[in-house]
């Protein structure tokens, strides 16, 4: 029987779907920097703008990253003073761990804390943060000293016109050790382009996960697939272990149950092992004790999946 108060009710939650895909689709040139924090900077030339077929023109050699967590569209303006010039580049990615994801690949080594976004920092010239789905990248052509104070200024700017509720970063990370060692540089990958960046497994695809997360310590490294599955993590495990056992780069491969040991061809001892979802890697030296990460690491699990 047709109803009414349903009809007008379906037409209420349609129109407040296409509300809240207006508020999500942010036109990327307005994020760009305000004439006020710019100062006497003036646009060079036109704003350019990219999208996912126009990539490969902008970014040689590195589009395809982008593309594996997933990337919409980009702006980028040249500004110039009279004696200087920055470069603002602005990235729209699917989704908050797509942009956090590309920031952990970019991001620079820096042991001083800035506060931009969800993730981010300031670097002698450079500025990178990532802000719910979009990924920001400041250079500045000015001495370091007035070089800080700029970027700070821009970036909050940029910053504050991205209203999204916060993504936390580190719930993604959580599976990682933490006990006894020193916070790691965090990666967060997506596909085989992404952990290669970080340890370069394989040549092969031979991978079916969800996701992954890396840990680069002083010393060692950690990374953790997340499988769909407990049978697709046990597939996972069976193509690394049958990958390791047959190629040449690694050799003393040794299986034991759901977990394996190997060499690699730069002499560093591979551990790995399936664990409910996940697999898991520990990359380091012959002569480090792994017990306790391997303890943490499945704690961390159990933690998780609870």
């Amino acid at each position: 029987m047709y109803s009414p108060t349903r009809f007008y009710f379906s037409v209420f939650l349609l129109l407040l779907a296409f509300s809240l895909i207006a508020q999500d689709s942010t036109n990327l040139e307005k994020l760009l920097p305000t004439h006020e924090v710019l100062g006497d900077f003036k646009l060079k030339q036109d704003v350019e703008a990219y999208d996912s077929e126009d990539l490969f023109f902008l970014i040689n050699g590195g589009a395809d990253l982008f593309l594996e967590y997933g990337f919409n569209s980009m702006v980028k303006a040249d500004y110039r003073n009279e004696n200087h010039n920055l470069l603002v580049e602005i990235y729209e990615m699917n989704d908050p761990p797509a942009a956090f994801g590309m920031y952990s690949m970019m991001q620079m080594r820096d042991d001083k804390p800035d506060s931009i976004g969800d993730a981010g920092q300031i670097l002698n010239d450079h500025a990178l943060f990532a802000k719910g789905k979009y990924l920001v990248k400041i250079n500045a052509d000015l001495p370091e000293d007035q070089a800080e104070a700029l970027l700070k200024r821009m970036s909050d700017n940029i910053a504050s016109k991205i209203v999204v509720q916060r993504f936390n970063p580190v719930l993604s990370l959580q599976l990682l050790p933490v006990t006894n060692y020193d916070l790691p540089e965090l990666k967060y990958f997506r596909g085989p382009l992404g952990l290669n960046n970080i340890y370069p497994l394989s040549s092969k695809n031979i991978y079916d996960f969800k996701e992954g997360v890396a840990g680069i310590y002083q010393g060692f490294k950690v990374i953790v697939f997340n499988c769909q599955n407990s049978k697709k993590a046990l597939l996972q495990f069976g193509m690394i272990a049958d990958m390791v056992s047959t190629t040449l780069k690694y050799t003393d491969f040794n299986l034991t149950g759901k977990e394996f040991t190997a060499l690699d061809n730069l002499g560093h001892r591979i551990y790995t092992n399936l664990y409910e979802n996940y697999v898991y890697l520990i990359i380091h030296s012959k002569q480090m004790n792994i017990t306790p990460l391997k303890k943490e690491i499945r704690i961390n699990i159990d933690l998780i999946t609870m």
